[in-house]
């Protein structure tokens, strides 16, 4: 969406510049047939050229991508360059946007249509004049709707809900601006003080609000959604605090002596509890809701309250069928709920390993009759499987009994933190029990009768390094997509900016004003859109931070981060801000 509202801003104002031209080639007899094929080469020819050196750039920018992380972590990552498969459907996908951003510009187009005038005339935009109220009440709907489905677990932080919050954020830009704009007209002389700092967004509505609405959603994008993803995952050394054991076994009632042997042998500090294998109807957020999916079974951890309290300390009540979720997921992660299949209501859940079944028979098969009286996340045993499996399902002490031992699969819940001296001998111990109860994985390779702190420890930290340079190079591309968004604008509106200076100057205007009308001008289109998506992502952030049950210290240390993070970038937006303000006036009072 954001490449197309580029592309078509380009190609409008690169069509609109090069009208007259066009007129010139007609004036000069160039017949409309000839005109045509010369716009369709020059267009062609400008999109080929245009992804020869996307293409060669991209290249570069991969092979630097490389170097950073293969000195970052040369012992796990290799990035190759793309194969020309990827490069065919880059250069299509790219083609789209392309045509896109063409059937945006429609109305510019037509306007190219040159036989019947040799003249184009300056119009003025259309202002929305209908509706006004309607709108921006529709538009304050979906806000408060979407805001408060994000807040939700069971939508998964959806980008859908994202984009339906920009929908409403745009029909009250649009409806909001044109009321306050007619609004004016009706104040008699303050209209007339007013019109010329108003005069530009009456004249060109659509334009500005374009402009407006595209950095408005940059800004949004930025701050609201990709900076709270840096700060969730900063610092890189808390991955440490994610893996409280050195590791975590699951056996069977068999496999407890083989336990009680490496607790004796290589582990002071170890527990060993009774646990049920608590299979929900689905783990797979692409298909949340569906009754169709049988495919994608999650597993997950059943243990009574009592071990609850022994891990934790705590005490929860519980009584009969009432269960407590404990999620084993990073803050950094998208929240969501333990079962994908359901959207409200308790999770589908049974005893046991998962089972292949037929669609009709999901609610013979999953027992959804409990009560889900709380939800936490909290790191008891550890961010085995990134939190959308091997998360703990707590059970009163009544229920647990009658339910254990009832499913097949494991049973048994082993937690060791191994003595120093013993650490490689260890290894090996382990590793052999792992070769030996590997029917735990066959349904699903992410699940395994053992999970190791250092290997997983090492996986997470360098997925939080892509992730941070991930996000940090999509943010640093939408800071210079809003600086694109400005100097394009600059440029496009420079010749309209100098003929309007020349008229206030011959209407005796001072320069002091119209250097006020310029900084006015520039001040809505750059800081206003700034200012309002700092608010609307600020009500995002705390959104965000309930929806993932950020403890009070969660908090202060991720907005430690956020500051400094919306701080600095207002900074920049400012800096910038005046930066074009100045180059305006500059060359808006400068003789062509």
């Amino acid at each position: 969406m954001i490449s197309i509202f580029l592309l078509a801003l380009s190609l409008k104002i690169y069509a609109k510049s090069r009208i007259k031209d066009y007129n010139l080639m007609i004036t000069l007899g160039m017949r409309d047939r000839v005109l045509r094929f010369f716009i369709a080469t020059e267009y062609i020819g400008s999109l080929a050229v245009g992804l020869l050196i996307g293409i060669f750039i991209g290249s570069l920018l991969t092979i630097g991508f490389q170097s950073v992380i293969h000195s970052i972590y040369p012992t796990f990552i290799s990035i190759k360059l793309p194969n020309i498969k990827t490069y065919l459907i880059a250069c299509f996908c790219i083609i789209l946007l392309f045509l896109a951003s063409t059937i945006i510009n429609h109305e510019i187009y037509v306007e190219m249509e040159l036989g019947s005038s040799r003249q184009i005339a300056v119009s003025k935009e259309k202002m929305p004049n209908r509706w006004l109220g309607i709108k921006c009440v529709v538009g304050i709907i979906l806000m408060l709707v979407s805001s408060y489905a994000f807040s939700k677990r069971v939508w998964t932080e959806s980008i859908y809900l994202i984009i339906m919050f920009l929908v409403g954020c745009y029909m009250i830009i649009s409806a909001g601006g044109a009321w306050i704009l007619k609004s004016y007209r009706k104040k008699g002389n303050g209209y007339y003080k007013r019109l010329p700092f108003l005069q530009q967004f009456y004249s060109r509505f659509k334009t500005h609000r374009s402009n407006f609405f595209m950095v408005y959603i940059l800004h949004f994008l930025l701050i609201g959604y990709f900076s709270v993803r840096i700060s969730g995952i900063i610092p890189l050394d808390r991955v440490q605090a994610l893996f409280p054991y050195d590791y975590v076994c699951l056996g069977e009632k068999e496999d407890q002596e083989t336990f009680k042997e490496f607790q004796k042998k290589f582990s002071e500090k170890s527990l060993i509890l009774p646990m049920v294998r608590v299979t929900v109807a689905s783990a797979s957020e692409e298909n949340s809701g569906s009754r169709m999916d049988t495919s994608f079974q999650g597993q997950n951890m059943g243990i009574s309250e009592s071990s609850y309290n022994q891990l934790t300390g705590r005490k929860l009540g519980l009584q009969n069928k009432e269960i407590y979720i404990s999620f084993q997921q990073d803050k950094s992660e998208k929240a969501h709920l333990i079962d994908f299949s359901v959207l409200s209501g308790s999770p589908r859940m049974r005893f046991g390993m998962p089972e292949p079944y037929f669609p009709e028979n999901r609610d013979k098969v999953f027992d959804s009759d409990y009560k889900v009286i709380g939800q936490e996340r909290r790191i008891i045993v550890g961010n085995l499987v990134g939190g959308m499996q091997e998360n703990i399902v707590v059970f009163s002490d009544e229920y647990f009994k009658s339910i254990y031992s009832t499913g097949d699969g494991a049973n048994i819940l082993a937690l060791f933190n191994i003595n120093k001296d013993k650490g490689e001998e260890a290894v090996v111990k382990f590793s052999d029990y792992a070769k030996d109860h590997i029917q735990y994985s066959e349904y699903d390779s992410l699940i395994q009768p053992v999970y190791g702190k250092k290997v997983l420890q090492n996986d997470t930290l360098l997925a939080h390094i892509l992730k941070l340079l991930e996000y940090l190079f999509v943010m640093i591309l939408l800071l210079i997509s809003i600086l694109y968004v400005f100097i394009v604008k600059m440029v496009s509106e420079l010749p309209d900016t100098r003929s309007r200076m020349k008229q206030f100057k011959y209407l005796g205007m001072r320069e002091r004003l119209d250097r006020k009308i310029l900084a006015f001008e520039n001040n809505v289109m750059t800081i206003m859109p700034l200012v309002l998506a700092i608010v609307a992502s600020i009500l995002y952030i705390f959104i965000t931070l309930k929806v993932r049950y950020f403890t009070k210290i969660e908090k202060q240390e991720f907005w430690q981060y956020e500051i400094w993070i919306i701080g600095v970038y207002t900074i920049i937006n400012l800096i910038v801000a005046f930066i074009i303000g100045r180059v305006m006036i500059c060359l808006g009072n400068r003789e062509e």
